[in-house]
């Protein structure tokens, strides 16, 4: 009765080792694919490389150019906003106006700005 017993477990367990042998089971730590003998055809790398991959060094430039361009964006207005100033001071100042009684419209005029569009470019 034992001996049928066992033949009929051995006949209906999974044998997942090589062939018939038995003691080669699964285990928690065992790998769930078979790993290649030979491992000069898929070369193992590790991440410590000292290169990057081309997407990632494409998304730090990407984001380095933005915030580039986002500061200087940030920077046009307040940048316009010393210099009008003091290019219509500049203007009104030849002409024997006093600087503090200069209007803001007064700083609108075509000479001011054209200047001013020379410094910004």
């Amino acid at each position: 009765m034992a001996e049928a017993h066992q033949r009929y477990a051995n006949a209906h367990s999974p044998d997942y080792g090589n062939g018939n042998d038995t003691e080669e089971r699964l285990s928690e730590s065992s790998p769930l694919l078979d790993q290649p003998e030979d491992n000069s055809e898929h070369p193992v790398t590790t991440k410590d490389e000292s290169s990057f991959h081309l997407p990632t060094r494409a998304a730090y430039c990407m984001l380095a150019f933005f915030l580039l361009e986002l500061s200087n964006q940030v920077l046009t207005v307040p940048l316009i906003l010393l210099y009008e100033p003091a290019i219509c001071e500049n203007y009104y100042g030849h002409r024997g106006l006093p600087g503090n009684s200069i209007d803001e419209a007064e700083c609108k005029i075509s000479p001011v700005q054209r200047e001013l569009a020379l410094l910004r470019g």
